[in-house]
């Protein structure tokens, strides 16, 4: 499924769509925001788009959209999606507050976050 990117979305609202498509979701995105220093909530307000590139240096190239928009990057689309899927191989039914939980855990950790059952 793709993914409509340069488009400001919540992250609720997004995280719903990944965590309903998550077995053919495409992982060419990433995740853009505003504040990335922000621990995130339901109310984060994200948006879309692609890749950075790589210069000669090896620093991150990011589009005009990002640049021109002043945006952050919160999160790689393989990260944002394997978060998701590790909740839900641990939880049947997560809510959205748990996956919240376990998206700033991954950002703080550089791990997945460990649900005790």
């Amino acid at each position: 499924m793709q993914i409509v990117k340069k488009e400001k979305i919540k992250l609720s609202d997004f995280i719903v769509f990944v965590k309903n498509n998550i077995k053919i979701v495409k992982e060419d995105f990433c995740l853009y925001c505003e504040n990335s220093d922000e621990p995130l909530s339901q109310d984060t307000w994200c948006y879309v788009d692609e890749y950075p590139t790589g210069d000669d240096n090896g620093n991150d190239v990011f589009s005009d959209f990002v640049v021109n928009n002043d945006l952050e990057l919160l999160y790689y689309g393989e990260q944002f999606t394997d978060v998701i899927n590790n909740v839900l191989m641990q939880e049947d039914e997560p809510d959205i507050y748990i996956i919240i939980e376990a998206l700033n855990y991954y950002m703080e950790n550089d791990d997945f976050l460990d649900f005790d059952k």
